[in-house]
């Protein structure tokens, strides 16, 4: 299921400010209503989730902020408008609106740094219509989408272009990750055919992203990742993974959320 919430800021305009690399603070905020509204679920997703061999998927995403009026001034996006909101979706746990309607409800949050804070309170919920899922599918990317290689013998994963030759196999290998993941949580799911077609096609506006998590601690970490608009050819319950779980990696923490055309 997926959510638009509505957020309204309380800051007065001048202080209305919000570092540029503020996904990691979103993702904290957003764990912090999860644990606060339900600690089981809250504790599944931290330790556990959906577990594929050695992998690990959380099976949900969020988008960035829709910022009706702002401006960019140095490290900061000065926030000018009373009203944001983002999206946020989980696979596919049908009943899991009345949760996130309870608990995301009036619940004020602070994201930022020692810098500066944005404070909202949420102001709306509304839960989004799901698309008519087909073989092909366009979308284009709410969140900029990190795909990654592990190369044999190096400390260092390589985050590779969605023009990369390598790119289109290890997206469709981690939708097919996830969903073989979810099927043992739920194992009346049908298998998916083993030789399906698959394409990916770049369409445009390709733009490299340098998201920087967790800044000023010892923990920091730069993750390479691109937003674009791209047709996928798939199985529909692929399409439909992509969409509720995110595409490509690190979706919890605010990567692969993108929208249907």
């Amino acid at each position: 299921m997926r959510f638009r919430i509505k957020l309204t800021v309380n800051n007065a305009q001048q202080t209305a400010l919000l570092p540029i690399n503020y996904t990691y603070e979103l993702s904290a905020a957003i764990y912090r209503i999860f644990e606060h509204g339900n600690t089981e679920f809250s504790a599944f997703l931290h330790q556990k989730g959906y577990l594929d061999s050695y992998k690990q998927f959380k099976l949900f995403t969020f988008s960035k902020f829709y910022f009706p009026d702002f401006k960019i001034e140095n490290d900061r996006i000065h926030v000018r408008s009373r009203e944001i909101s983002f999206e946020i979706s989980f696979y596919p746990l049908e009943a899991i609106e009345p949760f996130i309607q309870g608990i995301f409800s009036n619940q004020r949050l602070s994201i930022g740094d020692k810098k500066t804070q944005l404070d909202f309170t949420v102001s709306g919920i509304e839960k989004l219509p799901e698309p008519k899922f087909e073989q092909t599918m366009r979308y284009k990317t709410l969140s900029p989408v990190n795909v990654s290689f592990q190369p044999a013998n190096k400390p260092h994963a390589l985050y590779l272009a969605p023009t990369d030759s390598r790119y289109e196999e290890l997206l469709i290998n981690n939708l097919k990750n996830k969903y073989i993941a979810y099927q043992k949580y739920k194992p009346e799911l049908p298998n998916l055919p083993t030789d399906f077609v698959s394409n990916l096609q770049i369409e445009k506006d390709v733009k490299s992203k340098l998201i920087t998590l967790k800044v000023g601690t010892p923990a920091e970490t730069q993750i390479k990742a691109f937003e674009f608009t791209f047709a996928l050819t798939a199985p529909v319950a692929l399409q439909r993974m992509g969409y509720y779980a995110g595409f490509g990696e690190k979706n919890a923490m605010g990567f692969g959320c993108c929208a249907c055309l």
